[in-house]
């Protein structure tokens, strides 16, 4: 028997890093998966990643951002209620966590390649322009 999914789409919930009882990381979200032949319709689909996975999932990414993810379904009642969820076994990251809007950005200022590992700022002025 194959248990086996993987979906595309936008992560639809902000995310939070849980603990279980036995300190395990774990994260539930949702990912927002439009239809493939109906494209004014979009599933939710219900997920938990457990482990190092949930602690970069939650450090990279965040609501909005497009990833796949690949898992397997599992059914549970809550409620009384039939319900499902992916359990996520892999995560590809497809956009950076957004955490720098434009507006932020002042154009006064620049990070040159060799300043970008260092994380420095360095201000550039209209004069320092060779045109």
């Amino acid at each position: 028997m194959i248990n086996k999914v993987i979906y595309s789409g936008r992560i639809a919930t902000d995310l939070q890093l849980r603990k279980s009882k036995n300190d395990k990381s774990y994260v539930f979200f949702n990912i927002a998966v439009p239809r493939q032949y109906d494209n004014d319709k979009t599933d939710f689909i219900n997920c938990v990643v457990w482990g190092k996975q949930a602690e970069s999932l939650v450090n990279y990414q965040s609501k909005g951002n497009l990833i796949i993810i690949e898992g397997s379904t599992e059914t549970y009642k809550k409620d009384n209620i039939n319900m499902s969820r992916c359990l996520v076994e892999k995560t590809i990251f497809l956009e950076n966590k957004k955490e720098l809007k434009i507006e932020e950005i002042k154009e006064d200022t620049a990070i040159s390649p060799a300043d970008e590992d260092k994380g420095t700022v360095k201000s550039i002025s209209d004069d320092d322009l060779p045109f």
